[in-house]
């Protein structure tokens, strides 16, 4: 579930990001400051989003590694004698 949040933090990003280079270049020709004030805070909102994404992926992987490191905890090869 947290894996599919994290994609759709990334897709609305991105999403986010193409408006941006639309509103600016639309602004830019249309003299419009309108228009470039929201690109400018678009691009500013898509740097918390992109963090957040990366903080989810960090803890599936902090936690992917927790278990399976716990999984293979007392697992050995056969014929390796116990200590």
């Amino acid at each position: 579930m947290l894996a599919q949040f994290g994609f759709g933090v990334f897709v609305l990003t991105f999403l986010l990001a193409l408006f941006s280079v639309g509103a600016a270049v639309v602004g830019y020709f249309d003299k419009s400051d309108r228009w470039v004030e929201a690109a400018r805070r678009a691009m500013q909102l898509t740097f918390p989003l992109i963090s957040l994404a990366t903080l989810m992926l960090a803890y599936l992987v902090r936690q992917l590694v927790d278990t399976s490191a716990s999984r293979t905890a007392g697992w050995k090869p056969p014929g390796v004698p116990c200590n």
